[in-house]
């Protein structure tokens, strides 16, 4: 098990029932599918950190939404420098934008997609290739298992389609995945 926790007004999290450091604050714990590792953004003071197991990842302004891959094998998180987004997996940095969110893994692990945007375009990535661009806003997208594809619900002028591979279908009164 895993906690964020506040105690005497320092942060730190607790892993299986070990203490880590103190910060001054701590966000969201995520948890290796083996349960081995937790990885979690926390501070002190202006700058930010990644906490993965022991390891300290330093350098950014902010860091969040750490999310590890289904086979555990890779760690993919947002870092902010400089106001510019920037999405890391494993020992790679994907390109630059505006904002991100919405990591997620396909099922076998071998492909990260998540939401960005971009001189006010909104993307949903593939790795490191845009594989929808969204005339309107984006509510939410699902990956298949094999990460081949993916499908967005959109919201254009009030009106909700769902847009995979660059063609739109519907209109619809609501969308759920």
């Amino acid at each position: 098990w895993t906690f964020g926790l506040v105690k005497a007004k320092k942060a730190f999290v607790v892993v299986d029932g070990r203490k880590g450091p103190d910060f001054d604050w701590v966000g969201a714990p995520a948890l290796s599918p083996d349960g081995r590792r937790a990885a979690y953004p926390a501070g002190d003071g202006a700058r930010a950190i990644l906490m993965v197991g022991e390891e300290r990842i330093a350098g950014f302004d902010r860091v969040s939404d750490p999310l590890f891959s289904p086979d555990g094998k890779t760690l993919a998180y947002v870092a902010v420098t400089a106001g510019r987004y920037r999405v890391h997996s494993g020992d790679r940095k994907g390109p630059e934008f505006d904002d991100v969110s919405s990591l997620r893994f396909s099922a076998d692990g071998k492909v990260l997609a998540y939401r960005a945007k971009r001189d006010g375009r909104e993307l949903v990535m593939r790795g490191e290739e845009a594989v929808e661009e969204i005339d309107g806003s984006i509510r939410r997208f699902v990956l298949s298992p094999d990460g081949s594809r993916v499908a967005c619900g959109v919201a254009d002028k009030g009106v909700r389609f769902v847009q995979s591979g660059g063609r739109r279908t519907g209109p619809f009164d609501q969308i759920r995945s």
